[in-house]
């Protein structure tokens, strides 16, 4: 009974602190720019696409798949966004909230893309809008506690058209396969989120004030590897989800494993080599040890052997970890130097 009094006394301490109050105009006008998208998707699921579900056994199957990406895209995300402390309720509510809006919207531009004839909505379906908000996702990592709702809403309007049109490019007339075209949504979202975060705050000497509001906690980090975690236990399914021949789709769940393991391991010895206290740091852990199941989504379904995999997923775990430590060192000369001028 003393460790259970004790396990509630820990976790009734675990607090985020929110971010500032949003203006009376901003709180006026936000419920009605969410019922206006959302009228307005509900009137085109209601008059241009079929009113029935695709049917068939391969659907039903089709649903554990699903629930992976949907947990890896919700769960993983939401909580990976929670390693800022200030903006811990911001980074999990938000990405739920551009989940949601997300996926009604990938869906509906996918359908009118993507299937000219007759319009329906299946499993696959959902799988392709949730891997189409990825990009967002990912371009809201870089805009954490920078951007309110209202433009969080509007980025996510913008983005995923150009995602998705950007796809529709690559099928249609670069003959690239469906799968591959959902393999470049990190770098469309890291280099998108960049361009946005650039636009709202260039660099200035006011980095050195934001400095305060990208500090992290225990607390916040804990949630944050929580999120890394499970995305990383998912990561398989994402990139053989879209994939129809069985071969296929078994060589991509076990290369993507075996570099997800591989790059793991990896960034774990780095990150201790590199400390001079021989500590780890959870910055460089939870993003490498994704870093090998990004690196392999292209070549993942063709490869044979696994030590291929395993070679992919050690240098990308490798490049990761050094390349943050020496990005976050350039950055703190940077602070320094804007701070004498």
């Amino acid at each position: 009974m003393s460790s259970l009094a004790h396990t509630g006394e820990h976790f009734s301490m675990i607090t985020f602190k929110m971010p500032p109050s949003y203006k009376s105009s901003l709180r006026g006008s936000l419920p009605f720019l969410f019922l206006f998208f959302q009228i307005i998707f509900l009137f085109i699921f209601l008059f241009l696409i079929s009113t029935h579900y695709a049917s068939g056994t391969k659907y039903i199957k089709q649903y554990p798949e699903f629930q992976d990406i949907n947990v890896m895209i919700i769960f993983g995300f939401g909580f990976m966004f929670a390693f800022l402390k200030r903006f811990g309720f911001s980074g999990i509510g938000f990405n739920f909230l551009i989940v949601a809006f997300g996926l009604q919207w990938a869906v509906i531009l996918d359908t009118f893309l993507f299937q000219q004839e007759v319009r329906i909505i299946s499993l696959t379906s959902l799988c392709t809008g949730l891997m189409s908000v990825l990009p967002v996702l990912i371009s809201f990592g870089a805009v954490l506690g920078k951007m309110n709702p209202v433009q969080l809403l509007m980025m996510a309007a913008v983005e995923i058209p150009l995602f998705t049109a950007n796809r529709y490019i690559m099928t249609k007339y670069l003959a690239i396969a469906e799968h591959l075209g959902m393999m470049h949504a990190h770098i469309f979202g890291a280099y998108f989120g960049l361009s946005v975060s650039w636009l709202i705050s260039s660099p200035s000497q006011s980095n050195i004030v934001n400095k305060e509001k990208e500090k992290s906690c225990k607390t916040s980090e804990l949630f944050s590897m929580l999120g890394a975690v499970f995305m990383w236990m998912f990561w398989p399914s994402y990139n053989s989800v879209l994939l129809q021949d069985r071969v296929q789709k078994r060589n991509a769940i076990y290369n993507t494993y075996f570099a997800l393991a591989v790059s793991a391991v990896t960034v774990f010895s780095v990150s201790l080599l590199m400390n001079q206290k021989g500590k780890l740091k959870m910055s460089h852990v939870r993003n490498g040890m994704l870093a090998g199941g990004v690196a392999i989504g292209y070549s993942a379904f063709m490869l044979q052997y696994p030590w291929i995999a395993m070679t992919i997923g050690f240098f990308a775990g490798l490049t990761s970890a050094i390349s943050l430590t020496y990005f976050q060192m350039a950055e703190c000369m940077c602070i320094i130097y804007l701070g004498k001028r």
